[in-house]
């Protein structure tokens, strides 16, 4: 039954550039963590298809309004639940505020005792709006940049105390932008806000195709090549 489908119809793979989950050089997917699961889940399929990268408003109504898209790394929460059909999980990502090492007069045991100090993040993104959302001023407690980079630089050179992020890609960052500096240290998690990052297809999608990724997730998870792509990984960002 599948393969019938497999002839009459193909999927779209889309992403955005996201290191080290998604890496995109000249318009090209390279590489990245959820990548590399994407095309062990094409091998285990048996599928044929090119993982495109888009900026995430392209990606993302693609995948709401078109059909046989396969989208990822995509949040998987409550506002989205019913919009996609959803395959399965590649990470659960939760947030740290970080300090330098050498900070030992930061201590931080409850969100409160951050507005103590200055943290440094992107304007409008998520970590922006969720300080915002519990009482962070934009002026008394936060320094807004365009780009993380800049808040791990302002970071380094104690122009801010305190910068947001989950650990995985904060750390890919760091390796990155090879900052002769002291190491960072984690001082407050403040936990998983926005869902795990999934794999999702669009809506009007068959379920067969669902279900066929869906199982190949569990198979590779079962056979070990998930964990071994995950190792790649984690020491990439060490």
């Amino acid at each position: 039954m599948f393969e019938g489908i497999a002839f009459a119809e193909e999927i779209q793979i889309v992403t955005e550039d996201w290191p080290p989950f998604q890496i995109v050089e000249k318009g090209k997917v390279v590489g990245g963590f959820s990548v590399d699961i994407m095309r062990a889940l094409l091998k285990e399929t048996g599928v044929h298809a090119e993982i495109k990268s888009y900026p995430w408003a392209r990606a993302y109504k693609m995948a709401l309004t078109e059909k046989n898209i396969l989208i990822f790394s995509i949040t998987r929460n409550k506002e989205r639940e019913s919009l996609f059909k959803w395959v399965g999980s590649l990470s659960a990502l939760g947030d740290y505020l970080w300090s330098l090492e050498v900070r030992k007069d930061i201590v931080i045991n409850s969100l409160e005792d951050a507005k103590l100090y200055k943290i440094g993040v992107v304007r409008n993104d998520l970590q922006h709006q969720f300080l915002n959302q519990k009482g962070f001023d934009d002026l008394k407690h936060l320094q807004l940049v365009t780009k993380q980079d800049q808040a791990i630089k302002m970071l380094h050179a104690n122009r801010v105390d305190l910068i947001m992020g989950p650990e995985l890609p904060l750390l890919y960052r760091l390796k990155i932008l090879n900052l002769d500096s002291p190491k960072l240290k984690t001082v407050y998690y403040i936990g998983q806000q926005w869902g795990d990052l999934s794999i999702a297809f669009s809506k009007n999608t068959s379920d067969i195709w669902v279900k066929r990724f869906q199982e190949a997730l569990e198979r590779i998870k079962e056979n070990g090549t998930f964990a071994v792509i995950q190792r790649k990984w984690q020491g990439a960002c060490y």
